[in-house]
């Protein structure tokens, strides 16, 4: 795995970092299970105003709109929406995939300056 990057502000809300982790946690979950890669990469770009993240395998690839029974790609989305963010998925059977998520750094940010806590459970 090659993961390049971080993200770093202390204004960043600490339930909406949460997001992020699960989101990548669950792309990296199905790369895993399912994708038979043996290359993965895993990249943050912090702009000014937003935040990028590109998650790719080489490996087998599959065709979106066929996924399987699990919740897992509802899931990336979901979270992604919640946080006002743009998911662009690209993968093609044998063709490995590709996940682009942009997010804009304002849906992190409390207006105060302040931190939470996550209290949302992990399931």
């Amino acid at each position: 795995m090659i993961i390049s990057g971080k993200l770093q502000d202390a204004n960043f809300n600490g339930a909406k970092i949460a997001h992020i982790y699960r989101v990548v946690r669950e792309v990296l979950a199905n790369i895993l299970k399912h994708a038979d890669a043996t290359t993965i990469t895993l990249s943050f770009e912090q702009g000014e105003r937003k935040i990028s993240i590109s998650i790719t395998d080489n490996g087998k690839g599959f065709d979106p709109h066929a996924a399987g029974k699990g919740h897992g790609l509802a899931n990336i989305r979901t979270r992604v929406a919640l946080l006002d963010g743009k998911l662009v998925l690209e993968t093609a059977p044998a063709k490995g995939t590709s996940y682009q998520i942009t997010i804009p750094k304002a849906s992190l940010t409390l207006t105060d300056g302040t931190k939470t806590q996550d209290k949302s459970t992990d399931r």
